[in-house]
């Protein structure tokens, strides 16, 4: 999947699909991983590299569509964030905006980290959101008095060091990712701008995105008891920032709205990823995964619990026919949307250009 990865991006960049090149090598592997699940669950590969490439077309598009509002989030021009995980949550989220938007109560509410340090003062400072947060999880975990002073200054410490950390992280990436987008620009775009697109791990430093996080543990776990549901969610629970970090600037960094969308999107993942994980297990026996004694099934948050994953591999229930055609139709409206919304961009950018 690497190089059909590589390939297919480099082509709707040439035809003006796309403005994102994907340089986060790395999390390829979720397309490739997705492509495992389909070939485990229909013995077939080639529907296994369509599942991977139409995972690759949405995830660029989306990163376009996503492009400004990360780029606002992080302080940071042409950056985009095509992750196989992310992503499919930030699309998911729009709907909810609008529909929080139109509850009398959920729209009144603003619960970003600047109004709520407005209104509450030192209260509202990161650090000690940090340190209530940490208090109260601890004590609900029924934590001795030690564990609870370690919990309680531990995440103030997160909350007022990782968004430092990400912004060093952003200062070493900069000229890295210019260099990258000068090399395209000159090559593909024209006069079009181009994106380069990172791991989504820039944006989990983000107060909102943090507290949205730390506020979803105990609610998934207390979740996990709904009739539905077969997974002990455990290791992954951690993972829950990268879920979050695309959707919250989409609720504009409301952490109230933005744990409402969570804890709903977990009860539609936690029935997804109990549907699929006999092939989750069997993609993990395939490569030699060794299975803890006494456990049946393995699975995860990511990408176990990712809907759009999910979508990928139970499309070809519809049989070979049908999966081939929904993979192909999901292909060819994301391409749509693409060259469109960039035929509408360099429409509005060539008078301004040319001036």
């Amino acid at each position: 999947m690497i190089p059909i990865v590589l390939v297919v991006n480099l082509v709707l960049l040439a035809l003006k699909v796309t403005r994102t090149v994907n340089i986060d090598v790395w999390n390829y592997w979720h397309m490739a991983f997705v492509a495992s699940l389909v070939y485990i669950y229909t013995g077939d590969y080639l529907l296994g590299v369509l599942a991977g490439i139409t995972m690759t077309v949405a995830l660029l598009v989306i990163a376009d569509e996503t492009g400004p509002m990360i780029q606002e989030m992080l302080g940071s021009p042409a950056i985009s964030l095509p992750h196989g995980f992310s992503a499919p949550y930030a699309i998911l989220a729009y709907p909810f905006a609008k529909l929080f938007d139109k509850i009398p109560f959920l729209a009144k509410v603003k619960a970003d980290p600047e109004t709520i340090r407005a209104k509450l003062g030192l209260l509202g400072e990161t650090p000690v959101l940090g340190a209530i947060l940490g208090f109260l999880l601890s004590v609900i975990a029924r934590q001795d008095y030690k564990v609870v002073a370690a919990t309680t200054i531990g995440l103030a410490a997160v909350m007022l060091l990782l968004p430092r950390m990400v912004k060093i992280l952003m200062e070493g990436l900069v000229p890295i990712a210019d260099s990258v987008r000068d090399y395209f620009v000159k090559r593909y775009a024209g006069k079009r701008e181009i994106y380069i697109g990172l791991d989504s791990a820039i944006a989990t430093g983000h107060p909102a995105v943090i507290a949205t996080a730390l506020i979803l543990i105990p609610i998934f776990i207390v979740e996990m008891l709904v009739p539905w549901n077969r997974i002990l969610l455990l290791a992954d629970l951690p993972v829950i920032v990268f879920m979050m970090c695309m959707a919250v600037p989409v609720f504009k960094y409301d952490i109230v709205k933005s744990v409402i969308f969570g804890a709903i999107i977990n009860l539609l993942g936690l029935w997804m990823g109990t549907n699929i994980m006999h092939i989750y297990t069997e993609t993990a026996k395939y490569v030699g995964f060794p299975i803890p004694s006494g456990y049946v099934y393995v699975s995860s948050i990511c990408d176990g619990m990712n809907p759009f994953t999910w979508l990928l591999v139970r499309v070809n229930d519809l049989g070979y026919i049908g999966g081939i055609a929904v993979m192909l139709a999901i292909i060819v409206v994301c391409s749509v949307i693409g060259y469109m919304r960039e035929k509408k961009r360099g429409a509005t950018l060539a008078p301004a250009t040319t001036a």
